[in-house]
């Protein structure tokens, strides 16, 4: 029982490192452009979709998420949101290319969309982090 606890307490701080290791990069890079003003500006005008688009980690770990317990939701939610974020970029230069005359309708939305993904990465650094730096418990994580 409590080989079976520690090594899935193990497991979920394996993966939640590699959240962490994404979000923080997620935010840094996202973060030098939302800091230096360019919110400002239309953000639409600004972000490619492969700036909001998950990373192949992230892909590989969406399978395991529910071993974060509640965090693993946000984590999900993220990445819906940067899925969904992403597509929309690459629609918006599509219709831009072809002078489409609703080619911007959308760009609230996705202003909206990149600053939510900014900051939800940074909150789930910040409940990741903590739990990381303490000695780990599988209720920690949720983990029953």
């Amino acid at each position: 029982m409590r080989l079976a606890r520690a090594k899935s307490s193990a497991a979920a701080a394996s993966l939640a490192l590699a959240v962490l290791e994404d979000v923080c990069l997620i935010e840094t890079s996202l973060g030098y452009y939302l800091d230096f003003g360019i919110t400002e500006h239309n953000l639409a005008e600004e972000f490619v979709p492969k700036q909001v688009e998950p990373t192949d980690s992230m892909r590989s770990y969406m399978t395991r998420l529910g071993e974060l317990g509640d965090i693993g939701e946000d984590v999900r939610h993220l990445i819906a949101t940067m899925i969904n974020t992403s597509r929309a970029l690459a629609e918006r230069e599509g219709f831009l290319a072809i002078n489409h005359p609703h080619a911007k309708d959308n760009d609230g939305w996705l202003n909206q969309s990149i600053l939510a993904i900014r900051n939800e990465a940074y909150d789930i650094y910040m409940k990741i982090s903590p739990r990381l730096m303490k000695k780990e418990s599988a209720q920690d994580w949720g983990v029953s």
